[in-house]
């Protein structure tokens, strides 16, 4: 799949779903192995390297690095420091904006929890809070999108970098600049 891929000019995008994601040796391994035998293919990591927890980003993310058919995109993640972490070790100009579409449309979060991280939705029994709060579950996608604007916002990018991050680097994957 992935030769044909590369043949045809197409994109993968890829769900890690080892524990320690973009740290987990097998899986670097093997995404540096397919981005450098297959360079017209373009590679897409999902949700930050399934990146929920900014320090297993930061440290995968940190030897997946010179690879120019790489990117990630933010799709699903919550955690404003998971994003920075992307940003800051891949670059916003291999970073891609992602909606998740059914998951945005789903009302809970997710946080980064010790070595790992945690998902809370509607239904879990958290959000009715003291009787001095009253907690509402957003939008998954809302908290990404805010979770995207404080990570930008904190690492001051630029008007273009962040044009990059929302549709530019997408257009460029796609090739239909």
């Amino acid at each position: 799949m992935v030769a044909v891929a590369a043949d045809e000019g197409w994109s993968i995008t890829l769900h890690l779903m080892r524990k320690d994601g973009p740290s987990d040796p097998s899986n670097q391994h093997w995404i540096r192995r397919y981005c450098e035998k297959y360079p017209d293919m373009q590679l897409i990591l999902a949700r930050c390297a399934r990146g929920f927890n900014p320090y297993q980003a930061m440290k995968g993310l940190s030897g997946l690095t010179g690879l120019d058919n790489l990117w990630v995109d933010t799709s699903a993640v919550c955690s404003p420091m998971s994003i920075e972490a992307v940003l800051r070790t891949i670059g916003p100009e291999r970073t891609l904006y992602g909606s998740d579409y059914p998951v945005s449309h789903c009302r809970g979060t997710n946080f980064p929890v010790a070595d790992s991280f945690m998902w809370v939705y509607e239904d879990t029994p958290i959000w009715g809070g003291a009787k001095w709060t009253l907690l509402r579950p957003a939008l998954i996608g809302l908290e990404n999108l805010l979770a995207t604007k404080m990570a930008c916002w904190s690492l001051g990018l630029s008007d273009s970098q962040i044009e990059g991050i929302f549709w530019r680097n997408s257009a460029q994957v796609l090739g239909i600049q």
